[in-house]
């Protein structure tokens, strides 16, 4: 079976911390749980099988499976960290231990396993705006639906949605906030847009081929979708904070070397959601406004009266707001 990595020299090669007299044969499945858990759902099976056939590939090809053997490597380091150096036989499950060598710390393997995973996600993130942005040298992966989902969204990287909502560089959160940033989407941006403006906009993305126009738009959009994509995330625990901002997983002081999770405590976290929600509509009301401003820029964009949301009270009806 062809892999994007198949020797302990190819795992080194992206990954500086593997020893070259690594047995591959002892990770071979980790690397086997890296593509089927990751990298083969985001660029497709077509790509996949064209990158490990063997055959010659092109220089814009090498270069993107050199991005995803990256990709590869953090995420098989990460899977592999658990059980490297657990032997499960018979008598019960041990680790190995030498006069020279000791197993390392729970919590130097809490770390690098984090650190692992942390870049695997960075390393298939720009794998995939490779791919995106070279579209012509890949028709294997923008005919698989892959291509479709990884450009569903009018915010699609870790760093346009940075432009709303800072996420240190973190592309794993941005993974797992995906289907709230839909949701936003559908709920307070495409309304505003409008059916032919929305479609006209998601088809430029798909096919990378926006315009100066479309880009400065899409700019607005994200910096109010990720404070309302934030402030939705919340209420669902899809994200935490601590005193220091955003954070995933951590540990807690010296206590066992275990994974815990940091969890703000509800008063941070309503106060954090309540910001972003006010930050999100005040960027909603500035994109309305944007869109009001250069409605000869949009095909099927019908302006908004920005007065009519304001009147509190129904004077047709007679109603006052006392």
């Amino acid at each position: 079976m062809a892999r994007l990595i198949n020797s302990t020299e190819e795992l080194s090669s992206v990954m500086g911390a593997v020893n070259a007299d690594l047995n591959f044969a002892t990770i071979q499945s980790f690397i086997d749980d890296a593509e089927l858990n990751h990298v083969i759902p985001a660029i497709g099976y077509g790509l996949y099988d064209a990158l490990t056939a063997g055959g010659v590939l092109s220089d814009k090809q090498t270069r993107a499976k050199a991005m995803l053997q990256k990709a590869v490597a953090n995420f098989a380091v990460h899977y592999f960290v658990a059980f490297g150096a657990v032997r499960i036989a018979e008598t019960g499950i041990m680790v190995l231990k030498d006069n020279r060598q000791l197993p390392a710390s729970d919590k130097k393997t809490y770390l690098l396993r984090m650190q692992s995973r942390a870049d695997g996600y960075k390393a298939l993130e720009a794998a995939i705006n490779y791919l995106e942005s070279n579209q012509a040298d890949f028709p294997q992966y923008i005919a698989d639906d892959a291509h479709a989902n990884n450009r569903s969204l009018y915010v699609n990287t870790t760093a346009a949605f940075s432009q709303g909502f800072e996420l240190r560089d973190n592309a794993e959160v941005f993974q797992r906030l995906r289907g709230v940033i839909k949701t936003v989407e559908e709920n307070y941006i495409d309304p505003l847009l409008g059916d032919t403006l929305s479609a006209a906009l998601r088809q430029a993305i798909l096919d990378n081929s926006t315009t100066d126009a479309q880009k400065k738009l899409i700019a607005k959009i994200a910096s109010a979708s990720a404070p309302l994509t934030i402030a939705e995330a919340i209420p669902y625990r899809l994200i935490n904070f601590d005193s220091e901002g955003l954070v995933t997983a951590t540990l807690k002081g010296n206590i066992e070397n275990v994974e815990v999770s940091t969890e703000g405590d509800l008063r941070r976290l309503q106060g954090v959601m309540n910001a972003t929600l006010a930050k999100g509509q005040s960027e909603l009301a500035k994109l309305t406004k944007f869109l009001n401003n250069n409605a000869a820029d949009y095909t099927g964009y019908t302006a908004v009266d920005l007065s009519a949301n304001s009147h509190i009270n129904d004077t047709d009806r007679g109603l006052y707001l006392i």
